[in-house]
């Protein structure tokens, strides 16, 4: 629905620009102008579910499930393009919501599955997603990546790697298949469960030709001395942060960047590789 052209002072895609500019300044708005009128909430809601972040409060993920059942599939497809789903949503859900989302950039799923038998390997947005933050268990099930299966992802994180004490076992080589990842992220990371990753992190340095970044997200000092005894932390490409969050003070303030469209972690990784290499040719 658009407004009566004679009505108004303005054209209407004056006041449309008017609008939106002072959404994109503060998302806040965005909400508030929605109830000028009918008109005004079509062009909020290509902001509002632009980016769609559903964590902590419950209600406000439960008030997301009843629109997302409420209006058609193809508004979702055609709007969210970040889309950010904590542990706290059901994998179910979080399955249905990434199968419409279809034009999403940039897509977190940190659930997981009751079975290692589905994935959301088959239903994410892969050849438009161009950035990808989920448990390896999640991403793959058991299927196995293929070279033309992510086209556009250039940033992966692999949250909380599966332990060594897990019954399940992936082919990590298959992630040097993706042809133009970038950057990748492995974390949070710690000794008693993850000392095969030390094995796993040289093969993608060596096996992955267009990786510039890998994150190791760890504080456990002990991992830190598994990786110098194996020479990693001289190499040009790993970047070593404490947690998920990082460079964000709290996990308070990672959600509050996330509902911004910021997530600053690649950023800290190559400002950090930047240091390390400033440091080294002054040593040299």
């Amino acid at each position: 629905m658009t407004p009566n052209r004679t009505d108004l002072p303005l054209p209407v895609e004056i006041i449309r620009d008017i609008f939106e500019l002072a959404a994109e300044e503060n998302s806040e708005y965005a909400v508030k102008f929605a109830l000028v009128s009918s008109w005004v909430q079509q062009w909020m809601e290509n902001i509002i579910y632009r980016t769609v972040v559903l964590n902590f409060p419950v209600p406000k993920t439960e008030l997301f499930m009843r629109t997302f059942d409420s209006k058609p599939p193809e508004f979702f497809a055609r709007t969210v393009k970040n889309l950010h789903l904590s542990t706290m949503v059901p994998f179910r859900d979080a399955q249905k919501i990434i199968s419409v989302c279809e034009g999403a950039k940039r897509v977190a799923c940190w659930g997981s599955s009751s079975s290692y038998t589905e994935g959301l390997y088959q239903i994410l947005p892969s050849h438009d997603v161009q950035q990808l933050s989920v448990k390896m268990e999640t991403l793959m099930g058991n299927e196995s990546i293929s070279a033309d299966t992510f086209p556009n992802l250039t940033h992966l994180e692999i949250v909380n790697p599966p332990y060594i004490s897990s019954k399940t076992s992936f082919n990590w080589e298959t992630l040097c298949l993706i042809p133009n990842l970038t950057h990748l992220a492995l974390g949070e990371v710690f000794s008693h469960h993850h000392l095969y990753l030390v094995d796993i992190i040289q093969g993608l340095l060596t096996g992955c030709q267009s990786l510039q970044v890998l994150v190791i997200i760890t504080e456990d000092t002990r991992f830190l001395d598994l990786l110098a005894q194996a020479g990693l932390n001289e190499c040009d490409k790993i970047a070593v942060v404490p947690h998920f969050y990082s460079p964000e003070a709290t996990e308070l303030d990672y959600w509050k960047r996330a509902e911004c469209e910021e997530w600053n972690l690649w950023q800290e990784a190559e400002s950090i590789i930047r240091a390390n290499s400033s440091r080294r040719r002054r040593v040299d």
